[in-house]
C-alpha cells in the first residue's frame, strides 16, 4: 500500500489498484477526472459514490521511488511524458476551478512510466483565477516566490503560483538541483546557469516560462 495523511493506494489484485483520498472530497473528484481525462491509465473508472479511483498497471511508484530506480535523474524523453500527462490535467482542472500552490515529491504518481498529480493536499478551489488564503497553510516542498513570501492572511495568489512550482520540480527531476534555499530562491542567473546543458531546447523555454519572475508572464506551454 502507498499512503500518506492525504491519500492511500491499495492492490487489490495482481495488476489492479484503488486510490482514495482521506481528505477534501470535493477536490479528490476533479482530480480524479483529470486523471482519467489524459487517456493513459488503462481500465480507470471513479466510483463516484465511494470518491474512489480504480485503474490497472504493471508498476505504481510515487515520483521519490521513482526517482530512486533511476538514480536521482531523469532524461528528457521522461520528462517530457510527465509536463504532456500533467499539462492535461492541470488544463482540465483550472476549467473546473481547481488548482494546486505547490507540490511535493510524493504528490506525482508514476504508473507504467506515465505521470499524474495524485495527491490534493494542496489543492484548492479557485476564485477569479486566484487562490484565496485565509488561514494558516502548510507550505509546499517545491513552492514559488508567491507562496514563500507570503506574510499576511488573507491574500488572494494568481493560480500561475503553480506554474513556477512545476517548473521548479522538473528541474528537480533532470538534474538532482533544489532551486529554494530555506526561505529564499536561486537567483535567475543561477537558475539560467541550471538550465545552460537544456540551452535553447523546447523544455529550457518551457522551463523559462514557468520560472518567469513575474507571475502575470508565466505560461504552462510546450511548443
Amino acid at each position: 500500500m502507498i499512503s500518506n495523511n492525504f491519500i492511500y493506494i491499495n492492490k487489490t489484485g495482481t495488476f489492479n489498484y484503488c486510490a482514495k483520498h482521506v481528505r477534501k472530497e470535493e477536490e479528490s473528484i476533479a482530480l480524479f477526472e483529470s486523471i482519467i481525462k489524459t487517456d493513459k491509465l488503462k481500465f480507470a473508472f471513479i466510483d463516484y459514490k465511494n470518491k474512489e479511483l480504480f485503474f490497472t498497471a504493471n508498476t505504481v511508484f510515487l515520483l521519490d521511488e521513482y526517482l530512486i530506480t533511476l538514480k536521482k535523474k531523469m532524461n528528457d524523453s521522461q520528462t517530457l511524458l510527465m509536463i504532456k500527462s500533467i499539462q492535461k490535467q492541470i488544463s482540465f482542472l483550472e476549467k473546473q476551478k481547481y488548482l494546486f500552490y505547490g507540490l511535493n515529491l510524493k504528490d506525482i504518481i508514476v504508473i507504467d512510466n506515465y505521470f499524474f498529480l495524485i495527491n490534493n493536499e494542496f489543492m484548492e478551489p479557485l476564485i477569479n483565477d486566484n487562490i484565496h488564503f485565509n488561514y494558516p497553510f502548510t507550505k509546499p516542498y517545491f513552492s514559488s516566490p508567491e507562496i514563500i513570501n507570503l506574510t499576511k492572511l488573507p491574500e488572494f495568489i494568481s493560480l500561475k503560483c503553480f506554474y513556477y512550482s512545476f517548473g521548479a520540480i522538473i528541474i528537480y527531476c533532470l538534474t538532482n538541483v533544489y532551486i529554494f534555499k530555506a526561505n529564499e530562491i536561486k537567483t535567475d542567473n543561477e537558475i539560467e546557469n541550471i538550465l545552460k546543458p537544456l540551452l535553447f531546447s523546447k523544455l529550457y523555454w518551457f522551463l523559462k516560462r514557468c520560472l518567469n519572475s513575474e507571475i502575470k508572464e508565466r505560461i504552462l506551454l510546450y511548443i
